[in-house]
Protein backbone atom coordinates (compact mmCIF):
# COMPACT_ATOMS: atom_id res chain seq x y z
CA UNK A 1 0.00 0.00 0.00
CA UNK A 2 1.36 3.37 -1.02
CA UNK A 3 2.18 5.96 1.53
CA UNK A 4 -0.25 8.21 0.00
CA UNK A 5 -3.17 5.11 0.63
CA UNK A 6 -2.24 5.36 4.13
CA UNK A 7 -2.29 8.38 4.60
CA UNK A 8 -5.72 9.18 3.21
CA UNK A 9 -7.05 5.76 5.19
CA UNK A 10 -5.84 7.34 8.56
CA UNK A 11 -7.95 10.83 7.93
CA UNK A 12 -10.52 8.85 7.09
CA UNK A 13 -10.26 6.75 10.21
CA UNK A 14 -9.79 9.97 12.54
CA UNK A 15 -12.81 12.07 10.85
CA UNK A 16 -15.03 8.46 11.40
CA UNK A 17 -13.88 8.53 15.10
CA UNK A 18 -14.40 12.48 15.88
CA UNK A 19 -17.88 12.11 14.26
CA UNK A 20 -18.93 8.81 16.90
CA UNK A 21 -17.15 11.17 19.65
CA UNK A 22 -19.31 14.28 18.54
CA UNK A 23 -22.37 12.09 18.58
CA UNK A 24 -21.55 10.42 22.11
CA UNK A 25 -21.01 13.74 23.61
CA UNK A 26 -24.27 14.72 22.17
CA UNK A 27 -25.83 11.75 23.32
CA UNK A 28 -24.61 12.17 26.80
CA UNK A 29 -25.69 15.67 27.56
CA UNK A 30 -29.20 15.45 26.16
CA UNK A 31 -31.69 15.29 28.81
CA UNK A 32 -33.59 12.83 26.63
CA UNK A 33 -33.78 10.92 23.20
CA UNK A 34 -36.99 9.48 21.42
CA UNK A 35 -36.93 6.20 20.02
CA UNK A 36 -34.23 4.01 21.95
CA UNK A 37 -32.86 4.23 25.48
CA UNK A 38 -29.67 6.12 25.97
CA UNK A 39 -27.69 3.06 26.12
CA UNK A 40 -28.55 1.36 23.26
CA UNK A 41 -27.50 4.76 20.88
CA UNK A 42 -24.71 4.41 22.21
CA UNK A 43 -24.21 0.78 21.12
CA UNK A 44 -25.42 1.47 17.87
CA UNK A 45 -23.48 4.77 17.24
CA UNK A 46 -20.22 2.81 18.37
CA UNK A 47 -21.07 -0.66 16.25
CA UNK A 48 -22.24 0.86 13.18
CA UNK A 49 -20.05 3.75 11.94
CA UNK A 50 -20.93 6.31 10.96
CA UNK A 51 -24.22 5.30 10.01
CA UNK A 52 -25.21 4.53 13.44
CA UNK A 53 -24.50 8.77 14.39
CA UNK A 54 -26.10 9.30 11.10
CA UNK A 55 -29.53 7.33 12.61
CA UNK A 56 -28.92 9.20 15.89
CA UNK A 57 -28.76 12.63 14.68
CA UNK A 58 -31.66 11.79 12.28
CA UNK A 59 -34.03 9.83 14.57
CA UNK A 60 -32.84 9.99 18.38
CA UNK A 61 -31.97 13.77 18.69
CA UNK A 62 -34.45 15.39 20.43
CA UNK A 63 -34.86 18.50 18.22
CA UNK A 64 -34.32 21.79 20.21
CA UNK A 65 -36.07 24.79 18.63
CA UNK A 66 -32.98 27.53 17.97
CA UNK A 67 -32.09 30.31 20.54
CA UNK A 68 -33.31 33.28 18.69
CA UNK A 69 -33.66 36.87 20.20
CA UNK A 70 -35.27 39.45 18.37
CA UNK A 71 -32.61 42.83 18.42
CA UNK A 72 -34.42 45.52 19.25
CA UNK A 73 -36.08 48.45 17.23
CA UNK A 74 -34.01 51.74 17.14
CA UNK A 75 -35.15 54.07 19.86
CA UNK A 76 -36.46 51.13 21.85
CA UNK A 77 -35.90 50.87 25.60
CA UNK A 78 -34.65 54.47 26.01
Amino acid sequence: MSPLAVVALAAVAVCLVAFDVYCLVDLGRAKQVRNLPKGLWALIICVSTPWGGVAYLSLGREHRPPDFVEPPYPGEGR
